[in-house]
């Protein structure tokens, strides 16, 4: 019996799945880089990854997962409205990571993957709500940001 992962998921969570795993594997890598063979702190590499995971992320995502709703946001607009959410969610990693690995004392590694698990929910639920809110009117789809 074949595992069908179309069956489990809608199209939209598997391909924004895929998104997110490469992002985190960047963003995995790019601290341990950061942290151990450069010798850099956990919150400097936390920044470090976080910074280079969420541009990774923008372009991937803005192709696949968003890209209906992107074609209709400049791409400044839509780049700056995704980094103003994002560094809420490196607010959160830096408090996970203070916790996790500070506080508790997990290793800096398996504490930044159990940090990213949890801002992924953010950073996705907070793209969709806020940056591409989706609108019926009319039988007609329309996309539009929310102005702040």
């Amino acid at each position: 019996m074949a595992f069908k992962l179309d069956f489990m998921w809608p199209q939209g969570v598997r391909a924004n799945f895929f998104v997110g795993l490469s992002a985190a594997i960047i963003e995995w890598v790019a601290f341990w880089l950061s942290n151990v063979p450069l010798g850099f702190n956990i919150y400097t590499s936390t920044a470090l990854s976080f910074f280079l995971a969420t541009f990774a992320n923008w372009v991937v995502a803005r192709r696949t997962t968003f890209k209906s709703e992107a074609e209709l946001i400049k791409p400044n607009r839509d780049f700056l409205s995704v980094f103003v959410v994002s560094g809420i969610g490196l607010g959160l990693n830096f408090l996970l990571m203070a916790l996790i690995a500070g506080q508790v004392g997990v290793y800096p590694l398996l504490a930044k993957i159990m940090a990213t698990g949890v801002v992924f929910f953010w950073n996705f639920g907070a793209r969709k709500v806020f940056i591409y809110k989706t609108n019926k009117q009319f039988g007609k789809e329309v996309y539009e940001t929310r102005q702040n």
